[in-house]
């Protein structure tokens, strides 16, 4: 079974970048970046139930460390 990365970022090419580098290497990854992810991410990520988050620390919108507490 492959370990499952989520990826929050507000540069979608960032996350893309990402995206291919680690699926690449085994992993299973989401990716989402935009202010609209709190509206999709709650449920997608519960369901994801992934075993790393990698989160953009400084976003325009929520910094990383609320996001974290968020969660």
């Amino acid at each position: 079974m492959n370990k499952k990365i989520f990826m929050l970022d507000d540069d979608e090419k960032m996350c893309r970048l990402v995206e291919t580098y680690l699926t690449k290497s085994g992993f299973e990854v989401k990716t989402r970046s935009g202010p609209s992810w709190p509206l999709l991410s709650d449920q997608e990520l519960a369901k994801f139930e992934p075993d790393l988050v990698i989160l953009d620390v400084m976003m325009p919108w929520f910094s990383g460390d609320t996001v974290a507490d968020i969660f």
